[in-house]
């Protein structure tokens, strides 16, 4: 006897006929992606604007596509259906950055024809997965998504879509339906409410910010008092050392950024600092006015622990976070230059027991005791 895994009982496109666009060679036909093995893929030409398309066998309600990339994955791609196979609408628009499971939902639709469309590569090559699986309200995913399954009556639904990197969502107080989405990039997006579609760019911090590794824009807080208090304030790595003018590594507007060799990201470090500031907002346009910078201060030498969250407490004060920007590849007490003049130094060089340098920025043994603070 044999018998299908319960994903694939599920999945309403396993051992469906795919068609495609294009496909590399013979090896990789447009059907290895629906048979069930996860080490056979479908890889396209190498162009942008490839498509992949599966035919259901009959018309059935849809609401989530799972897509297993390979290394040649879509930086952006659009899942689509259609009923005829001829007109097909996009149901949505990914952006990614990476290869891997990607798991997206959106509102039941019918559709016979589900149609993966490349819109741009993220590799020089053509764009590859290995499995596509579709499921509906009659055929969940048994998984619950790529996160494994959620506790019954929760749904995973996607409510904001086609933002570069967001890592802070922050809700306007009650009862105003504002929300504000923080982007690794140094974007801050604005949404009217949850059921907006078509953001508004609040801010564009980009040139200022220097989005590399695990720098970028990470902490956003609304004020309070909103909007009698028109303010939001981010946290985000400042391309330029404390004092500096950015941008020093990145390019101004650019949405990422990097560091040259030399002097190399983990070999000697591309130095920069952080901010905290208060963004001024028109709540009329939804944009901001004026940057206040609070606080410009972190020396980070290296591209890991970078800035952190910021929160308003119970008191009324606003707490923020941030790493030190030691290396990763070695027990760092700021003896590699030291560029960021920690203190501690013998002979002007870290050295221990006596440095404060690197990894020791994060807590100073000679602080006072319960101060937060250095």
């Amino acid at each position: 006897m044999f018998a299908l895994p319960q994903s694939a009982l599920a999945d309403l496109a396993h051992g469906h006929t795919a068609t495609a666009s294009s496909q590399e060679n013979a090896n990789f036909p447009p059907g290895n992606a629906v048979d069930g093995n996860t080490t056979t893929r479908w890889s396209s030409l190498f162009q942008d604007n490839q498509w992949w398309k599966v035919d259901l066998g009959s018309t059935q309600q849809v609401n989530e596509v799972v897509i297993n990339w390979e290394a040649a994955y879509a930086s952006q791609y659009k899942i689509q259906t259609s009923t005829d196979g001829t007109t097909f609408t996009t149901q949505a628009t990914v952006n990614i950055t990476t290869s891997g499971t990607q798991d997206t939902t959106f509102a039941t639709v019918n559709a016979r024809y589900v149609r993966i469309l490349g819109v741009t590569r993220g590799t020089p090559y053509g764009i590859s997965f290995w499995e596509v699986s579709v499921y509906g309200p009659s055929s969940p995913n048994p998984g619950g998504g790529s996160s494994g399954p959620l506790p019954n009556g929760f749904k995973d639904v996607p409510v904001f879509q086609g933002l570069a990197a967001p890592t802070v969502v922050k809700f306007a107080p009650f009862p105003d339906t504002r929300v504000f989405v923080g982007l690794k990039t140094g974007v801050v997006e604005e949404f009217d409410s949850l059921t907006d579609t078509t953001p508004t760019m609040v801010a564009d911090l980009r040139t200022n910010t220097h989005n590399f590794w695990d720098r970028g824009l990470l902490g956003l807080a609304v004020d309070p008092q909103w909007p009698a208090r028109p303010y939001i304030y981010v946290s985000y790595t400042f391309d330029a050392a404390i004092g500096g003018t950015a941008p020093r590594w990145g390019t101004a507007g650019a949405d990422s950024d990097g560091c040259p060799t030399p002097p190399g990201a983990t070999t000697n470090g591309c130095v920069v600092s952080g901010r905290l500031s208060r963004l001024t907002i028109n709540p009329a346009t939804n944009q901001m006015t004026n940057e206040t910078v609070l606080v410009n201060d972190w020396c980070q030498q290296f591209p890991s622990h970078s800035m952190g969250d910021v929160r308003f407490g119970p008191d009324g004060a606003l707490y923020m976070t941030a790493g030190e920007g030691a290396s990763f590849n070695y027990a760092d007490y700021g003896q590699t230059g030291n560029p960021c003049n920690d203190p501690g130094t013998t002979g002007g060089v870290e050295q221990l027991p006596s440095a404060e340098g690197g990894s020791l920025r994060a807590q100073s043994m000679r602080r006072a005791s319960g101060s937060p603070l250095r």
